[in-house]
């Protein structure tokens, strides 16, 4: 649990710092990753662990499309500063050309040129590394060539 250990030495950092903002956010995460190896019963994958750390992100970036539409200025900084602090957590995601790669051997590979099968070879290889919209976008493109 590589993210665990540094959400933990991040939460003793700051509260030493006293930036309670940015520390209630970590003890989130920390929950977060906590409650879904318990619901797994065994410590999580650094993929898994992503995972969790890519739906707090998307629900961010979610309440910070809400708050923009009713122009809430303190609660979109705030949910900028957390999307930052999560993004940096999480790894790198492939670049499109990386991606691209892994969907022209799926195709290749596959019999079926359907877009389902390809995404779902693709996906089996590119899972936690990269976005399913960037894959299923790159699937598209490859597969009107």
């Amino acid at each position: 649990m590589k993210t665990l250990d540094t959400i933990n030495q991040k939460i003793i950092e700051l509260y030493k710092n006293g930036d309670e903002k940015r520390r209630v956010l970590y003890q989130t995460l920390k929950s977060e990753l906590l409650s879904a190896a318990k619901n797994k019963k065994e410590d999580l994958t650094e993929s898994e662990e992503a995972n969790v750390l890519k739906k707090e992100l998307k629900m961010r970036n979610e309440a910070l499309t809400q708050f923009e539409s009713a122009s809430r200025v303190d609660l979109i900084e705030k949910s900028k500063m957390e999307i930052a602090e999560i993004k940096a957590l999480l790894p790198e995601d492939l670049s499109a050309d990386e991606i691209r790669k892994t969907v022209k051997s799926a195709i290749e590979s596959s019999e079926d040129k359907n877009f389902g099968e390809i995404m779902k070879l693709a996906m089996l290889e590119l899972k936690g590394k990269a976005d399913g919209k960037t894959v299923s976008e790159i699937v598209k493109e490859e597969l009107e060539k």
